[in-house]
This record gives structure tokens, sequence and C-alpha cells, in this order.
């Protein structure tokens, strides 16, 4: 064998190891984004049978940019989010339950104290967020929740 296609056979395998552990890693992220169904779904399911009005929030992204962590963070942390954000949309749409988007309402890096949490200033939009959707809940909705 030639010390050129002891090379190919070399890249050939290494690309082979590389997409089975790349296969590996989707298999684990499908088997974690499933037990996270049916786990949500149950709760959900919970929630329905109270006939309350319910408004679910999706998880926002981290803010890793701009604390010290290179924008692969960034991707991979939005990459794994979507996968828990689709399972929570797709069953709140189910049940016609509201839905608040948080990707899309802590969007500055003002909104976050760290990579993970909401500062001061996340937190009040959160607020605000929610108490506009408590105040569209007709009152007779909330009375007889009440009881």
């Amino acid at each position: 064998m030639t010390g050129k296609s002891r090379g190919t056979m070399l890249t050939v395998s290494w690309y082979t190891f590389t997409a089975m552990l790349h296969k590996d890693v989707l298999v684990r992220l499908c088997a974690i984004r499933q037990e996270f169904r049916q786990r949500y779904s149950s709760l959900l399911d919970r929630l329905a049978i109270t006939r309350a009005p319910v408004m679910v929030l999706t998880v926002y992204n981290p803010c890793f940019d701009g604390h010290g962590m290179d924008a692969t963070y960034q991707r991979a942390g939005e990459s794994a989010i979507s996968i828990f954000n689709d399972v929570i949309q797709r069953e709140a749409h189910c049940r016609s339950f509201n839905i608040l988007e948080l990707r899309t309402l802590f969007i500055d890096h003002t909104d976050y104290a760290n990579p993970i949490e909401p500062s001061a200033i996340g937190g009040t939009k959160l607020a605000k967020a929610m108490n506009a959707w408590v105040r569209t809940i007709p009152l007779e909705d909330s009375d007889a929740h009440q009881r």
C-alpha cells in the first residue's frame, strides 16, 4: 500500500469517525427532545384540564457574546435551545395556549445580567409582557378560576 492510499484511508476513516460522532450527538439530542416532550406534554395536559387561561413561555437564548465567550458558544446555545422551544411551541399550539416568545423579548445585551440570566431591564420587559397578557383575560374567566 502506498503512502498516498494509506493517507486516503486515514482521511476516510477520520471522516467516518467524525460523522459517527455527529450522528451520536444528534441521536442523543433527539432522545432528550422526546423525553422533554413527554414531560412537557403531560404538564400542559394537566393545565388544560383546569380550563384556566394559560400562557407558556419559550426559553430565551443565552447571551454569551460580550461575556468572554466566542460566537460558537452563542450559536451552539441557540441551536440547543431551539430543540426545546420547538416542543414548547408545538405542544402549546395543540392546546391553543398563548405563547410568549422570549427569544424576541430578550434581544439586547442589556436584557442580561450574565450569559444566562435576565437583568433588571430584561426582568422588567418580561413583567410588562406578562402583565399585558393578564390584562387580556376577561374578568369572568379569572373569577371562575379563583373559586
